[in-house]
């Protein structure tokens, strides 16, 4: 293939979602999340934030929920039989947890689940991806995957599958699949106005709104600068969304370059992957763009990311209103879990395994 072929493949290739789009406006990068306050660090994969009625904090640790103090002080809630994937909390079901390989734990105000859900139609739930629950007890769950475990999550994205669900449970724990062939769906969340349901799909960039009944998708929010993790209401309207990895040109680049990537996958170790990851290294055999390299033992900030965190803050209507980021020489990477209390904002950081407070006031508290 010539160049002048390559160009015009390039310039031809109607992707949607394919362009990305500049981090400018509310979305030019900082260093906020490397700024604010840590409330624990030193936990091993945090993914999931809950808070429930009493201000405890939960955060799952790969198949263990831990339970948080504000003063920081952690013990082991639960022990589970699979990687905790997701989190979540009602005053009808207590602590809900989604259970790699098991599906959704009911654990109540217990440690010990009361039940499990896992019946579908369509087929049992096995990978859970996130769970919302609403005000009526309904729990929504995202299943990234029908074939791979949510922590084999790079080999969904740089396989290009769309195997992913959306489904829902009723009170009698009845499931029902409201979307199907998704491509890696995340960051399940109840709109309290109307009782709609807001998820993303994380490989295409994107949000949708769907009918608690089921019905067609509506594309709510297009064209994203990462892949979306959690998704959380504010209280006054609005969202917090949290991003556990960031496109950038390579990867971008890669993934329609399907000989290399099959080629790649096939004869090299998935960590030394050209693939986005959560946490932040410096391995030699890592694969870097050039402004990735080390100059003078220091990485910009603004290198060509593998691992970045951010979250957004987002408006009733979709629109960005400010972004706070971890960029490439930061460690609070892999921003995946959110919870909010009292106006501040919880971020669980798997990168830098900690657990991040973020004191947020005005347009962003309400």
């Amino acid at each position: 293939m010539s160049l002048i072929d390559f160009i015009r493949g390039i310039v031809r290739r109607e992707q949607p979602g394919r362009a990305l789009p500049s981090l400018d406006g509310p979305w030019k990068p900082n260093d906020a999340l490397e700024e604010c306050e840590v409330l624990t660090r030193s936990i091993a994969s945090p993914d999931g934030l809950a808070l429930d009625g009493d201000g405890n904090i939960f955060v799952g640790s790969r198949n263990q929920i831990l339970r948080i103090a504000w003063s920081g002080a952690t013990v082991v809630h639960a022990t589970l039989n699979g990687v905790v994937t997701c989190l979540a909390w009602s005053p009808i079901h207590g602590l809900v947890a989604g259970v790699s390989g098991s599906g959704i734990a009911v654990l109540g105000k217990g440690s010990e689940p009361l039940k499990v859900l896992t019946e579908v139609s369509g087929g049992g739930l096995k990978n859970p991806s996130g769970v919302a629950i609403a005000g009526d007890g309904a729990i929504f769950v995202t299943e990234g995957s029908l074939t791979d475990a949510c922590e084999n999550w790079v080999w969904n994205l740089m396989g290009k599958r769309s195997d992913g669900r959306l489904l829902r449970f009723d009170t009698q724990g009845r499931g029902d699949v409201l979307a199907e062939g998704l491509a890696f769906p995340t960051a399940p969340a109840v709109r309290s106005s109307d009782r709609s349901v807001i998820f993303a799909e994380a490989w295409r960039h994107r949000l949708f709104c769907i009918s608690p009944a089921g019905g067609r998708p509506e594309i709510v929010m297009d064209n994203l600068p990462g892949y979306a993790g959690s998704l959380i209401e504010r209280a006054g309207g609005g969202w917090y969304l949290s991003f556990f990895g960031q496109r950038t040109h390579l990867i971008e680049f890669v993934l329609n370059e399907d000989a290399f990537r099959e080629e790649m996958m096939a004869t090299i170790e998935p960590i030394n992957w050209i693939a986005p990851q959560t946490n932040p290294s410096e391995h030699y055999l890592q694969p870097v763009q050039v402004g990735g390299l080390l100059s003078q033992n220091i990485k910009k900030p603004w290198a060509p990311p593998r691992s970045y965190g951010m979250v957004a803050a987002l408006d009733s209507e979709f629109q960005c209103l400010t972004t706070f980021h971890s960029r490439s020489n930061g460690s609070n990477h892999g921003t995946s879990g959110l919870a909010v209390k009292d106006g501040g904002l919880l971020v669980a950081a798997r990168g830098g395994g900690t657990i991040l407070t973020i004191p947020v006031s005005g347009e962003m508290a309400s």
